[in-house]
């Protein structure tokens, strides 16, 4: 398992088959507990989203495919995550936060590079 978890985190394709891959990268954002969560692509802007100090807060993002998961990476305070990923659709989703975590769909094309927000509300 260390294995895999490192070689996720490194951004390599699931099953290292070394087809042509698409990146997605970014952070994870917490909310402020008193302001209401809207959902990723409702609205350019996040009400009440402010990131961690330093940007990105801690936590583990994992990658889905189909029901299975195919990459996780942790993070700590202030890092960002980076996948390399097959063509195809995928679920990202952040664990082991301090808030409850909205899972995101993501289409990772060939040779794209995507920049994404998990966004999570305090507890």
């Amino acid at each position: 398992m260390l294995a895999f978890a490192a070689l996720s985190g490194c951004g390599e394709a699931p099953g290292g088959d070394g087809g042509p891959t698409g990146t997605v990268a970014g952070t994870i954002v917490l909310s402020g507990g008193s302001q209401p969560m809207t959902l990723p692509g409702a609205s350019p802007t996040l009400p009440g989203a402010s990131p961690a100090e330093p940007p990105g807060a801690p936590g583990t993002v994992t990658v889905s495919r189909d029901g299975g998961e195919v990459a996780r990476q942790k993070l700590t305070e202030g890092e960002r995550f980076q996948f390399s990923l097959p063509p195809g659709t995928y679920e990202l989703r952040a664990v082991s936060v301090d808030g409850i975590c909205l899972a995101q769909a993501v289409t990772v094309a060939v040779n794209a590079e995507q920049d994404i927000k998990l966004v999570c509300q305090r507890k």
